[in-house]
């Protein structure tokens, strides 16, 4: 019988620091994913089903439970499972990556000339919270792409989160939303497809923050015009007399699903601690 270290994919500082994808280590029978075999090329195992990762989900009591087919990703512990805050005072605050579209090869997309304003009072809001902002331009699809991947391929491991801004224009088609980059479009859900905790294992158990300013869509919101009543004439600390406004249809409204579009409710919530921005010093 093979020892018990013999095969195990030991987890180290050097890991953390490459943001290299953990794997899971602490099975007896635990095997690597990956080997080099003779002539120093990366060759895939199978897993033993005896190695697979025990279904301990929602599903499993639903009856719908199995094991997952491969060895369940690790990474570095940032803050305790039933911590109440994020661990906001690494050596980094973090990034803010502003993607910014104003000029667009489709005659159909107009310019978008409230682009420098809006990044402008983006820029300074993030800076005022210390991160460090990079702006893109009128980046092609390719090079939108290729940022994302490198963004998340870099070490985050001192800072304390992330923040991606997209402006642009968008809409919808086949039920599936899209974003527009200078020469086509992408799924939206390529903002954050890089990041999550398997793909961007420095950023695991750490706030990631998408702020996405385009259309869904073509219809119209009219809002509600909200108009000051009679019966509500009192003039309250000195205030004068409220002006009517108008609020749009879906507003003070909040949505939150226990999954993800496609994903099977796996675990009992979606987790965002309590603290973020809010408690930035």
């Amino acid at each position: 019988m093979a020892s018990r270290s013999e095969g195990i994919m030991p987890v180290t500082e050097s890991d953390v620091n490459q943001n290299l994808p953990l794997h899971e280590d602490s099975s007896p029978e635990a095997v690597q994913i990956s080997n080099l075999d003779d002539n120093g090329e990366s060759q895939r195992k199978q897993v033993p089903l005896e190695n697979m990762v025990p279904d301990d989900s929602d599903t499993r009591w639903m009856g719908c439970g199995q094991p997952m087919k491969d060895i369940r990703p690790q990474a570095a512990m940032s803050v305790g499972r039933d911590a109440d805050f994020y661990k906001m005072d690494h050596k980094k605050r973090g990034q803010a990556i502003i993607f910014v579209h104003d000029q667009f090869d489709d005659i159909n997309l107009q310019p978008r000339t409230c682009a420098k304003h809006d990044t402008a009072i983006t820029r300074h809001a993030f800076e005022h919270l210390s991160f460090e902002v990079k702006e893109h331009w009128n980046l092609k699809k390719r090079d939108f792409l290729a940022t994302l991947h490198q963004v998340s391929s870099e070490n985050h491991h001192n800072s304390d989160c992330l923040v991606v801004v997209f402006m642009s224009h968008g809409n919808v088609n086949n039920n599936k939303e899209f974003l527009c980059t200078q020469d086509f479009k992408v799924d939206t859900e390529e903002l954050w497809k890089n990041f999550t905790a398997d793909k961007c294992p420095s950023l695991a158990g750490k706030p990631k923050l998408f702020f996405i300013q385009a259309c869904r869509g073509d219809n119209i919101d009219k809002g509600v015009k909200m108009k000051h009543t009679k019966a509500l004439n009192v003039q309250v600390d000195c205030m004068h007399r409220k002006e009517d406004y108008v609020i749009p249809l879906h507003a003070d409204m909040l949505m939150m699903w226990a999954s993800y579009p496609g994903v099977f409710t796996a675990f009992c919530y979606i987790r965002f601690r309590t603290s973020c921005i809010h408690n930035m010093p």
